[in-house]
């Protein structure tokens, strides 16, 4: 895939600042990337896994990216409804914010 000059600059934009984040599931210790998630089954994996997919993609093709997802996600409720899924569905999106130590160096950071 090669990237446009304009994909280039925004996600260089993006990745501007003193700010960082990890998404990762601490029960199977998965960080994302082109890796596969250990587990099929664990919500966790799967939401780093598609989290990072998108935060990796050059910004034009997110769209078509989201767009190919809504259609996964209705065809895993179904699949889940006919008990072909081995997934445990979220009702929501959940979003989870833990603090550490770093988090007293980025307030310093923006001083």
């Amino acid at each position: 895939m090669k990237l446009s000059e304009s994909d280039k600059q925004l996600l260089l934009k993006e990745r501007e600042g003193p700010i960082e984040y990890f998404i990762f599931c601490g029960i199977h210790s998965y960080f994302g990337g082109l890796q596969v998630p250990p587990t099929a089954g664990c919500q966790k994996c799967q939401q780093v896994y598609f989290i990072q997919r998108y935060l990796e993609m050059p910004p034009s093709y997110r769209k078509e990216f989201v767009d190919e997802l809504d259609g996964l996600i209705h065809r895993s409720i179904e699949a889940h409804e006919r008990g072909e899924f081995d997934l445990t569905l979220y009702r929501h999106p959940k979003v989870e914010i833990q603090r550490d130590a770093s988090d007293e160096e980025i307030k310093k950071l923006k001083e």
